[in-house]
């Protein structure tokens, strides 16, 4: 259960000074309650990674208003779950990555997101339309790559990509907890 396994995690670490929890590879499913209002209590959270734990459903996320990255990558969401990411207003990147998302249209309700500008989604279904990138840009017009490639067609090279990402949140302070990968 998710929940003991925060409750080890996280512990007597300063929750509220950390900044990014890595929670890849445990077998979630579907957050708990529970497991938000711990996840909740790292009240200076920036980045999320819940890649490959076999989720189905982002109910229950947790509301952390300071968040600005989710890896959802590797798992079993459908485009619906999409919605349940507008709860983050500063949310710059999201990579949903490998998931069960059919319709391009899905992805029209982070048009509400201003500040997104990174969004990676292949390989989804909706990403086998072949002018899939240009609708998305025309879906989301604030964005400045989708899949490492720009509005003109350039590659956005990843690691310059990050290393943006990590300067706007240089500025900010505090911790970070990388959890190890269970068997």
């Amino acid at each position: 259960m998710l929940s003991s396994y925060l409750n080890i995690l996280l512990g007597d670490l300063p929750k509220e000074s950390m900044q990014a929890l890595d929670l890849d590879g445990k077998k979630i499913v579907k957050l708990t309650t529970t497991d938000k209002e711990k996840i909740e209590q790292c009240t200076s959270l920036k980045i999320l990674q819940m890649n490959n734990c076999n989720l189905t459903s982002l109910d229950n996320l947790p509301n952390i208003p300071t968040l600005t990255k989710i890896q959802l990558s590797d798992n079993y969401l459908k485009g619906a779950e999409l919605s349940k990411l507008t709860i983050y207003p500063h949310l710059q990147k999201i990579e949903i990555c490998n998931n069960q998302i059919v319709e391009l249209k899905d992805f029209a309700v982070l048009k509400d997101l201003k500040e997104l500008v990174y969004l990676d989604i292949q390989p989804n279904k909706a990403a086998e339309d072949p002018k899939y990138r240009q609708k998305l840009f025309e879906m989301i017009p604030h964005l400045k790559a989708i899949d490492s490639y720009s509005k003109t067609g350039e590659s956005v090279d990843e690691e310059e990509e990050e290393e943006e990402f990590d300067e706007e949140e240089e500025e900010e302070e505090g911790g970070s907890f990388l959890a190890e990968d269970e068997e």
